[in-house]
């Protein structure tokens, strides 16, 4: 008994020296944002990529992915125009719902290599505003290559295989090399129901619900939709006087912001290397799913649990949190869990079969309404690029094999915006210099078919099941590329333990190491 304590002891000393033992982070040489030598286009590895070495590049959309991507390619020498549909740049947050804001910790979105002090946890929109157009925009001189008010219409590849972008006013623009990001919010999801023709009250999408007192009060106000917005709006209708019904016609997983696992906060465990080894087996870093399943299958038995404790029966989800993590939902305010368990939100479960000129018939059910908001979420444009069922699979999430001089930044869900976005871009930026040399067409095929078959396997199907990735183990495979070391931290301990922290990467923005 003795030998045994002792030698167990000696293990978990052992086990906790090594997960301590301090490793060195490169440093930083020189100056920030350097412009990198090029490899001469005889002698670059990609031609299979590129037809020549870009001069003029065309980026569509001008939301986060888009000024991200800008910004890192600028430093590269390219000549950079940033196409943005709307008169105001920003994206999702250039004009959405009142009291639209992030549903997790700012600490994890915001850029890499300027992160803010001191900023709210969960800003809200005119905050995010802010921070695009004074902290991205002008601080690193963007607006002089953005041009607002230009809408795509469509995309076409000229015979010398560069690309020629049409604009809705008619005219067309041609770049050396195009990258596409219109990002997963790009255009008003608008469901079509039989009748609509017919409402003699407003219809509305979700990213319009604007001045919601003047909308609301006195109001029937139905809002179809399960996600983020429609939970939101739908507290926002009542608090604003309306007569709330929510009308979902599946129950999607809600994360209450701040609920404690044994003791630790959930949102801070699943944004630990630790929490998301139990994540999907995409990409690296997820081989508990192969010899620890009895552990995996344990922990999402207590995550549902904990998370269905507060949850009244009908706001229980269909399928279980392992299989629908590609749409789940922090809830911000507790509050609005408690308007739906006291009726002031009414949920009805089932779909809208038509709308009448007074209301919407559910089943055999009839809702009056004078306003009926879509919260139905986004589309995603891919101009035209062929998609599957389940949308357009791509290599690193970035590249489609056999479409030369093109890219897309901004179609994988990450657990960091603007970190996933930035790691994506100096991915892009070494690949056209050179530096990261490109598997074959083939080969690349390939990659993509095993991670798809793996996604498939794991997540229900959904239109957009390409964008699911591995959360924090998806950068790997581009800073494997990019030959720079993953661990960002100093210990082991920290490396899996360690709440992300998007400035552990800077290095990587600003000087490639």
């Amino acid at each position: 008994m003795k030998k045994a304590v002792f030698f167990l002891g000696i293990s978990a000393g052992s086990a906790f020296s090594v997960l301590n033992w301090e490793f060195s982070i490169p440093n930083p040489v020189g100056p920030p944002y350097q412009e990198l030598p090029k490899l001469p286009y005889e002698s670059h590895p990609n031609s299979h990529f590129i037809s020549k070495i870009p001069k003029k590049i065309g980026i569509i959309g001008g939301g986060l992915a888009g000024l991200v991507t800008a910004k890192i390619l600028k430093t590269q020498g390219y000549e950079i125009e940033i196409l943005e549909k709307q008169s105001t740049p920003g994206g999702v947050w250039s004009e959405n719902y009142d009291e639209a804001g992030l549903q997790f910790a700012f600490r994890s979105y915001y850029l890499p290599d300027d992160p803010i002090k001191n900023a709210p946890m969960l800003p809200k929109l005119d905050y995010l505003q802010h921070w695009i157009n004074e902290d991205i925009i002008k601080k690193f001189n963007l607006l002089p290559l953005l041009h607002c008010d230009a809408n795509v219409t469509s995309i076409r590849q000229n015979e010398d295989e560069s690309w020629q972008v049409n604009l809705s006013d008619g005219k067309s623009i041609n770049y050396d090399f195009l990258v596409l990001c219109a990002g997963l919010y790009n255009l008003p999801n608008i469901p079509k129901i039989k009748g609509e023709e017919s409402f003699k009250g407003k219809i509305i999408h979700s990213s319009k619900f604007i001045n919601a007192k003047k909308l609301c009060e006195g109001k029937n106000v139905v809002v179809i939709g399960g996600l983020r917005s429609a939970y939101d709006i739908s507290n926002i209708a009542a608090k604003n006087g309306g007569k709330v019904i929510n009308i979902q016609r599946r129950v999607h997983w809600t994360k209450p912001y701040g609920k404690k696992f044994f003791g630790i906060n959930i949102e801070k465990l699943l944004f630990t290397r630790f929490g998301q080894l139990f994540l999907m087996p995409v990409d690296d870093g997820f081989w508990l799913y192969n010899y620890c399943k009895p552990l995996v299958n344990w922990f999402y038995k207590q995550v549902e649990k904990k998370f269905k404790e507060d949850l009244p029966e009908f706001l229980h989800p269909d399928l279980s949190y392992a299989s629908s993590r590609s749409v789940d939902i922090n809830i911000r305010d507790e509050e609005i869990i408690k308007k739906y368990i006291s009726g002031e939100i009414k949920h009805v479960k089932g779909t809208v079969n038509e709308i009448t000129p007074d209301g919407v018939i559910v089943g055999d059910n009839h809702y009056k309404a004078d306003l009926i908001v879509y919260a139905t979420g986004f589309q995603f444009s891919t101009f035209g690029i062929e998609q599957e069922e389940d949308g357009t699979w791509m290599y690193r999430h970035t590249i489609i094999p056999g479409k030369k001089n093109l890219a897309v930044i901004g179609m994988f869900r990450n657990v960091g915006a603007c970190l996933g976005f930035s790691i994506q871009a100096c991915w892009l930026a070494e690949v056209l210099r050179g530096k990261v040399a490109l598997p074959g067409n083939e080969e690349m095929k390939n990659d993509i078919a095993k991670r798809k078959k793996i996604v498939r396997k794991f997540i229900r199907p959904c239109n957009n099941l390409n964008t699911v990735a591995g959360g924090i183990f998806s950068y790997d495979p581009f800073m494997r590329d990019m030959g720079l070391q993953i661990r960002r931290q100093k210990t082991l301990f920290k490396h899996y333990f360690g709440f992300l922290d998007v400035a552990d990467y800077k290095a990587v923005i600003t000087h490639r190491v």
